[in-house]
């Protein structure tokens, strides 16, 4: 997050996969239609079961620990069904980096993004907090210190810029300049308004305690 304080993700679906890949592996073995069968199928059932409550147990906790937080959360507003979308190409055209962006697709989807968000925003709505979305382009190429494009892949996890050496975290610089583009959006809103602090939303009176993730 952009005050540097951490959210340590999980991955419930990989952390089950061997458990998933086992009861699969049962299930497939079984003769169809068999009382065996049907409790390999549980099994299976069971499994995603676990994952799932384990994913959504995490998305509310964490979602409910922001909103306790913090006034005004900001996020990248992404299309997560694009980013997600398969990269197998076609025939004529077949994708680039298939196993790789395959990998990325499965995480994407195993942190589910779009419900964190969806939790995020009701529950801030309900508190009477404000979530926003920003424009995500280069978020991670811009240096938050001085504005020059650095590029990186997705490999590089150290945002080091060579024109005024600032050193830090990758996504730490991506989630600065996540907030400092909603600043950049309140103010032209406030001076509009009669030029209101660029800190400060211009409907609340006093600065919100802003984050961006």
């Amino acid at each position: 997050m952009s005050d540097g304080k951490e959210i340590e993700t999980t991955k419930h679906l990989k952390l089950k996969k061997k458990k998933l890949d086992k009861a699969y592996r049962s299930l497939s073995k079984k003769k169809k239609g068999g009382q065996n069968r049907r409790k390999a199928r549980l099994r299976v059932a069971r499994t995603h079961e676990k994952v799932v409550n384990s994913r959504n147990d995490f998305l509310h906790k964490h979602s409910r620990k922001l909103v306790e937080n913090y006034d005004v959360i900001v996020h990248e507003k992404l299309k997560i069904s694009n980013m997600s979308r398969s990269s197998k190409g076609t025939i004529e055209k077949p994708g680039k980096m298939v196993k790789q962006k395959s990998g990325l697709n499965r995480n994407i989807l195993d942190m589910s993004w779009g419900k964190f968000l969806e939790l995020l925003t009701y529950k801030a709505e309900e508190a009477g907090k404000d979530v926003v979305g920003v424009d995500p382009k280069k978020t991670s190429q811009l240096c938050s210190q001085c504005g020059s494009i650095v590029v990186k892949t997705l490999s590089n996890r150290e945002h080091n810029c060579p024109f005024c050496n600032l050193k830090m975290d990758r996504d730490l610089n991506a989630s600065i300049n996540i907030l400092n583009r909603y600043k950049s959006a309140v103010g032209t809103m406030a001076e509009a308004c009669g030029g209101v602090e660029i800190t400060q939303p211009v409907k609340q009176e006093a600065p919100s305690k802003c984050v961006s993730i």
